[in-house]
């Protein structure tokens, strides 16, 4: 009877303090995980708990090197037209020049001839009036740069020869021969040809004479011709 009493006793004890310390424990993990989830609460006594508290520095690396470009895009669609622009100002006045072009024959024929300038009477095209036919002489009505065509016929067993002349502006000196054109009609009918680009002076002068030293023959009926236009005025 006196160990049973004693039995009861000892296993009232033992309950007794496993409920204070399950107690106790309960307390304290309810307590952190209001702290983990931070609610943090005084304790009874005013005392505050312990929290720890933890800081991550974020250090930037180094930088990577760049990558591939992509691939172009697709062109997208046409924007609408935009509206016209202002009017700009109007331009600034063109000069104009007269045109400068001659076309003369023989008529009719002529010959024996040496050393005469030849006064082709036949004007076929004059504009700007720069050859004489009373004269037989072409003046430049301003500066540039000239071509001239000169066709030569013989008479049938005969030669014809002229030479183009340019003036000069020192009356000391002669006029300056530039080309002679040669033809001979021997056995058959025979003509020659020639072209010449020259730079001329305002006013001055070109024109064709029988050369020197050969009687000459000229078949006319327009196959004798003497013909020229400015080609790029000078500055």
């Amino acid at each position: 009877m006196h160990l049973s009493v004693i039995c009861i006793f000892i296993l009232v004890c033992i309950v007794t303090r496993v409920s204070g310390d399950k107690e106790k424990y309960w307390n304290h993990y309810a307590k952190r995980n209001k702290m983990d989830n931070g609610d943090y609460q005084m304790d009874d006594d005013g005392s505050s708990g312990c929290k720890l508290k933890v800081e991550c520095e974020n250090k930037r690396g180094a930088t990577g090197l760049p990558g591939l470009p992509g691939l172009n895009g697709h062109d997208g669609p046409q924007g609408p037209k935009g509206d016209q622009g202002p009017r700009g100002n109007p331009g600034l006045p063109g000069s104009y020049r007269t045109p400068v072009s001659f076309c003369v024959a023989m008529e009719p024929n002529a010959g024996p001839l040496e050393g005469q300038v030849l006064a082709y009477s036949s004007v076929l095209h004059n504009q700007g009036s720069g050859y004489n036919s009373t004269s037989g002489k072409f003046t430049a009505p301003e500066a540039g740069v000239y071509v001239f065509n000169i066709v030569v016929a013989a008479q049938e067993g005969k030669s014809a020869a002229v030479q183009l002349i340019r003036s000069v502006a020192d009356d000391n000196q002669d006029d300056e021969g530039i080309v002679t054109v040669w033809a001979e009609s021997l056995p058959r009918w025979g003509t020659s040809s020639n072209t010449i680009y020259l730079s001329l002076d305002q006013n001055q002068q070109v024109y064709l004479i029988a050369r020197r030293g050969l009687k000459s023959y000229y078949y006319a009926g327009r196959y004798t011709t003497f013909s020229g236009h400015l080609v790029a005025p000078g500055n």
